[in-house]
C-alpha cells in the first residue's frame, strides 16, 4: 500500500499559464476535496509551478480528470523556468478517474511544468478537480492486512412511534489496515500523519501496480489517535483506519 499526500502544491505556489473559464479558480487544484474542480478555457494547457526553492518529490497525480485516452500527457521539472531543454521530461499514461507518475526515485526542482494537449475531447475543455505533487509514503514492508469495506453517509431520524425520517447520502469506500512496522517505517509514517492529521485528504493506492484493477481513493485517517504496540521481536503494530473523501 502507497500513501500520497503532504502536497507541495499550495496557496503559496505561484501558478502561470493555465486559462480557466470564468467561475473557477485556481485555488482549487490544491483544494483539500475533489469538488470543485478547475475547468479550462480550451482542450489545451501548459501550466508552471513555481515552488519558490527547490522541493523534494517522486510522485504527481492528476485527480478527477476528462482528459481522454487520446491526450499527450508531459510533466517537466527545471531548476530555472526555461523549458527548451529541461532537466526532467516525462510522459504520464493516461487512466481514467485520476492519474498517477511515480519517479523512481526523489527529484528535486524549483519549476514543474504540465503539459496537457487534448485536441480529441469531445467537452472542448479540461477539467481537473486537483494536482498533487509529494513523496510517497510506501506501506508495502509493512506487512499490512486489509479490509476495504464501504458504508453511506445518510442522516437517519427515527420518532417515538416508529416513523423513520433522513436525508439520504452517498456510498463510500473505507479502509481498515493492521500493520506490522519497523521503527524507521513506523516514524515516516506518522511524519506524514502528523501533518494531515485526521483533517487533510491524500490519495492511497493498495495495490500500487495494479491500479487498473484497484484504483487509486481519495482519503483522510479516520482516527484521531494511532496505538503502536511495541512487540517483543522488535516491531511496531498498529490498527490504522481510512474513510473515502470526495
Amino acid at each position: 500500500m502507497k500513501l500520497y499526500g503532504n502536497n507541495l502544491i499550495t496557496s503559496s505556489t505561484v501558478i502561470t499559464g493555465i486559462t480557466i473559464q470564468d467561475g473557477f479558480a485556481l485555488t482549487d487544484l490544491y483544494s483539500n476535496n475533489l469538488f470543485p474542480y478547475v475547468r479550462t478555457a480550451t482542450d489545451s494547457m501548459t501550466g508552471v509551478f513555481d515552488f519558490g526553492a527547490a522541493v523534494d518529490f517522486d510522485y504527481i497525480i492528476i485527480a478527477g480528470h476528462n482528459i481522454t485516452s487520446g491526450a499527450t500527457i508531459t510533466i517537466n521539472a527545471n531548476a530555472t523556468n526555461v523549458w527548451t531543454s529541461p532537466s526532467v521530461s516525462v510522459t504520464m499514461t493516461h487512466s481514467a478517474g485520476h492519474m498517477r507518475y511515480e519517479w523512481p526515485s526523489t527529484q528535486s526542482y524549483k519549476y514543474m511544468q504540465i503539459v496537457i494537449s487534448d485536441v480529441s475531447n469531445p467537452a472542448t475543455y479540461l477539467q481537473i478537480s486537483k494536482i498533487m505533487v509529494g513523496k510517497v509514503v510506501d506501506m508495502l514492508d509493512m506487512t499490512p492486512v486489509f479490509s476495504t469495506p464501504t458504508f453511506i453517509n445518510s442522516i437517519t431520524h427515527t420518532s417515538p412511534t416508529g416513523q423513520v425520517y433522513g436525508n439520504k447520502g452517498i456510498r463510500l469506500e473505507s479502509l481498515s489496515c493492521n500493520c506490522e512496522a519497523l521503527k524507521s517505517e513506523k516514524d515516516i509514517f506518522m511524519a506524514l500523519y502528523d501533518v494531515v492529521q485526521d483533517i487533510t485528504a491524500f490519495f492511497c493506492s493498495v495495490y500500487p501496480d495494479s491500479l487498473a484493477t484497484y484504483p487509486l481513493v481519495h482519503m483522510r485517517f479516520a482516527d484521531k489517535n494511532i496505538n503502536w504496540q511495541h512487540e517483543q521481536n522488535g516491531f511496531y503494530k498498529a490498527s490504522i483506519n481510512f474513510t473515502e473523501v470526495n
